[in-house]
């Protein structure tokens, strides 16, 4: 999530990688290639074709951008999740909302099988909460592993989701509060 564009009155927030269609572009060409050339291979290397282009175009299709406009002269939050196929808007009213949060929770990253070692990394999700319960996402989760599978691909990680979160929460003239887990949780020796 970054803030793309802020006055007194407005504020643009965005969300979305074009490097992940770029990404999911890239594996359907290598699959195509993989795929030309899999005669001399054999059977498994179109197998393996096949699930590349599906993971491939599965990117491409479901990868979101998200964007939230906000104006204070209309009192309205025009909140946008765009993808290849299909889009949804909706409309929320600034006077609604309750706060602005910074989720955090730990997420066991890594793998055994070739002797690497699992660690637990912090990933995190700020929501505008409304007064009458509801939630709006104001971007994807973030992690700062790096390079990681699914919408949190080489986010910035939480520090800088929850400065953005409590900038977005002062636009609003509404509190900002971080959850994060406890401290217990993380188990660094797994």
């Amino acid at each position: 999530m970054k803030i793309a564009d802020q006055t007194a009155d407005g504020l643009i927030l965005k969300d979305g990688n074009a490097g992940v269609i770029t990404v999911g572009g890239v594996a359907v060409l290598a699959s195509i290639v993989i795929g030309f050339f899999s005669s001399s291979f054999g059977a498994m290397t179109i197998w393996i074709a096949v699930a590349l282009f599906i993971l491939g175009l599965g990117v491409i299709l479901f990868g979101s951008s998200i964007i939230i406009t906000a104006s204070k002269a209309s009192g309205r939050i025009v909140y946008q999740k765009k993808r290849l196929v299909g889009s949804s808007s909706s409309i929320y009213n600034i006077a609604d909302i309750l706060r602005i949060e910074t989720r955090t929770s730990w997420r066991t990253v890594g793998s055994t099988l070739r002797g690497n070692s699992l660690q637990q990394v912090p990933v995190s999700q700020s929501i505008i909460a409304f007064k009458d319960g509801q939630e709006l996402p104001l971007g994807h989760q973030t992690n700062s592993f790096g390079p990681f599978s699914g919408p949190a691909i080489l986010a910035e990680g939480p520090g800088k989701e929850a400065s953005i979160a409590n900038q977005v929460a002062l636009f609003f003239g509404v509190p900002f509060q971080e959850v994060a887990p406890p401290a217990e949780s993380v188990n660094t020796n797994l």
